[in-house]
């Protein structure tokens, strides 16, 4: 008879932490599998509409407005004719830049040395990406999530008249 390699415990012990191993998603733990669900549910909540709950849904949509941005990111990946016509309310803009200045005032002003630095900076910064698309994307994100972006502008150097 051969000798005994593992007791009885260690054995209990092996097949225990063998179970905890396998069974590690069920108790939140980190894995790759969760990281990867997590990556895909980051901005992504698309939610199966079905008859009767999409019924209720439009009958109290100022109430259920996440239920319908979720029926909106479903129907994004279900249709593409939908697809198509939702892109088309992001491309129809022409996002057609003018530089306005908002605190110059006189012609002396738009002749200043500190003016024609600042729009030249303008200019750079607006090269150097390629804004429409990018606007195109923000308003795709205004249009599924009701997601808004904004920045503070100051008229006539006063803080009080923020924009």
């Amino acid at each position: 008879m051969s000798e005994e390699l593992l007791t009885k415990e260690q054995v209990m012990q092996t097949v225990e932490f063998a179970d905890a191993l396998y069974n590690i998603d069920k108790y939140g733990y980190f894995s790759p599998w969760l990281s990867n669900e997590n990556l895909v549910g980051l901005n992504n909540t698309p939610k199966t509409p079905k008859i009767e709950a999409l019924k209720k849904t439009l009958a109290d949509y100022k109430r259920q407005a996440q239920d319908l941005r979720d029926y909106t990111q479903f129907m994004q990946h279900y249709d593409m004719l939908f697809a198509r016509v939702f892109e088309s309310y992001s491309k129809i803009l022409a996002y057609d830049l003018q530089v306005t200045c908002s605190n110059a005032f006189t012609e002396e002003d738009y002749k200043s040395a500190e003016y024609a630095k600042d729009k030249k900076t303008i200019y750079k910064f607006l090269d150097s990406f390629d804004y429409k698309a990018e606007f195109a994307k923000a308003t795709q994100q205004v249009l599924r999530n009701g997601a808004g972006y904004f920045s503070f502008r100051q008229t006539h150097g006063n803080t009080k008249d923020m924009k």
